[in-house]
């Protein structure tokens, strides 16, 4: 992956818990919402790069997270949801100005709406902390986002003006699922209230129902699908790679296509493998495993590739040694070992949607067994 220059002057600093206050609204669609994907890359320093697609803005972090993103994308006016789909959910995250989110409803019956989750606060961050909420832009001043989405630099006259509507720094995030069954427009709203309870807007997202909203129609290996869409699983196809194998997929190699719905086009495909590796800080008396970072490389539509051949299991390995001198060998010793016969290969699929003008990405997965 292309390494990404770290602009000094352009950080968003440590505190993952800080970054959720100064985030935009967040409204994620995982069934098909309208926005960019956001490019991660992570530097030689150890700190992270997230780019929008569409517009090439970027930020950098020192933390792996979620936050910076959403911080650099845009809140759409527009969700585009499937019916008779449950993966339908909208994620929202309160801005620096506003306490929580409340009344979450919908103008239709034929819309319906549930709380999935829901993490509130009534407090936030000392004093001491509040420079994790702001970045630092490259014309050196703070800067955050309030609850319209504007960036506002971030100073002493500003942050009395938060602390009118947001007295104890309160936070909240939310989970909330559609669900529709025939297809249309809809809205949903909620409101946003301050430390009083108080109304501060109401918030309203267009809703538009599919019956198809996935980019991809279906994704086939050696043949065989390993990916369709819920709609087409409503019509009757099937995932027939693993059909009668289980959960895995006997063979080493095969031609990779993907077949993209009306309305979109494949922009780039890439394959990618991951490998266990030993975690930071390990030592020869103490280690545990964990996933390295993918690895990816592009190719072309309908190219055979070779999946995965490593093992995913002994990523739940561990040892460790202690001296006792009444145990054998002097040492009381603690081990996990695992041996499966299983791993994932990734295909990611980035895309163009020609009704937006964005672009987006989907990963999918194809599982082998290991003999």
């Amino acid at each position: 992956m292309k390494r990404a220059h770290v602009n000094p002057r352009r950080v968003i600093l440590l505190s993952a818990f800080a970054l959720s206050l100064s985030a935009a609204v967040s409204v994620n669609c995982p069934m098909g919402y309208v926005k960019a994907y956001v490019e991660e890359t992570r530097n030689p320093n150890g700190t992270y790069t997230y780019t929008d697609s569409d517009t090439n803005e970027s930020v950098t972090t020192m933390i792996r997270d979620g936050y910076a993103d959403t911080y650099i994308g845009k809140e759409e006016a527009v969700c585009e949801i499937e019916t008779k789909s449950y993966y339908n959910v909208l994620t929202l995250y309160t801005t620096l100005d506003v306490a929580k989110f409340a009344n979450f409803r919908t103008n239709n019956g034929k819309l319906k709406t549930k709380l999935m989750y829901k993490h509130e606060s009534n407090y936030g961050l000392d004093n001491a902390d509040t420079s994790s909420c702001w970045i630092i832009g490259t014309d050196g001043k703070r800067y955050y986002k309030d609850i319209y989405g504007n960036r506002k630099q971030y100073n002493a006259s500003t942050e009395q003006e938060i602390l009118k509507t947001n007295k104890y720094k309160a936070h909240g995030s939310y989970k909330i699922r559609l669900y529709a069954k025939k297809a249309g427009k809809y809205e949903f709203s909620y409101d946003v209230l301050d430390h009083n309870g108080n109304v501060i807007t109401t918030k309203t997202v267009k809703i538009v129902a599919k019956e198809d909203n996935d980019p991809i129609k279906e994704a086939t290996f050696a043949g065989k699908r390993f990916y369709v869409s819920n709609a087409g699983k409503q019509k009757g196809l099937r995932n027939d790679l693993y059909e009668g194998k289980g959960l895995y997929n006997t063979k080493k190699s095969g031609k990779v296509r993907i077949t993209m719905n009306k309305g979109y086009k494949i922009k780039k495909i890439e394959v990618g493998y991951q490998h266990v590796e030993r975690s930071n800080g390990s030592t020869e008396d103490k280690w545990s495993n964990k996933f390295a970072d993918v690895a990816w490389r592009t190719i072309k539509n309908g190219k055979k590739i070779r999946l995965n051949k490593e093992d995913a299991y002994p990523y739940f390995d561990s040892y460790e040694r202690k001296a006792n001198t009444k145990a054998p060998g002097g040492y009381d010793i603690y081990s996990d070992e695992n041996h499966g016969q299983g791993s994932t290969t990734y295909i990611r699929v980035t895309y163009y949607d020609k009704k937006t003008k964005t672009t987006g990405r989907k990963q999918l997965s194809i599982n082998r067994h290991i003999k």
